[in-house]
């Protein structure tokens, strides 16, 4: 009976060791660091009578994605912000409504006028891609959305 008991402790604790001969602790649950996506949606004042809004996503408490809306009464400009570390990938559409109606009624009363992608820094200053005529907004986002949240 001794015997079992030795081989089952021999076995127990080297089981418990890694090549190396450090032993793995995991983490308790309670203790690992749980990662928490929001969206909110922030008003962009001053971009336009009609109105701004950007509905972004932080992963964690970092900002992650914007998409922005900034309605006219001749069309609507969409832009989306990628976040990366250092650079922030755009993608703008300005879309225009058919014979001038402001009053829609269905998406197909709408075209995309023009269409850009670019690639710009935390500051805003242009990296690669930008092509004359895109809507540059990025000061007055940075003013109205913080970039980590609490």
């Amino acid at each position: 009976m001794k015997i079992l008991v030795y081989i089952s402790l021999i076995l127990c604790f080297s089981s418990c060791k890694s090549k190396d001969n450090t032993t793995n602790i995991e983490t308790p649950f309670s203790e690992q660091k749980k990662v928490i996506d929001t969206t909110i949606i922030y008003t962009i004042q001053d971009l336009s009578s009609e109105g701004a809004e950007a509905k972004t996503l932080y992963k964690g408490n970092k900002i992650a994605k914007s998409e922005i809306s900034i309605y006219g009464e001749t069309g609507q400009i969409v832009i989306k912000y990628s976040f990366h570390n250092d650079t922030i990938d755009v993608y703008e559409k300005q879309f225009a409504y058919k014979e001038g109606n402001i009053n829609l009624n269905s998406k197909n009363e709408m075209y995309i006028k023009k269409e850009f992608a670019y690639q710009i820094d935390t500051s805003g200053k242009l990296l690669k891609n930008m092509n004359s005529g895109s809507t540059d907004i990025f000061k007055e986002f940075k003013q109205a959305v913080p970039f980590k949240i609490k």
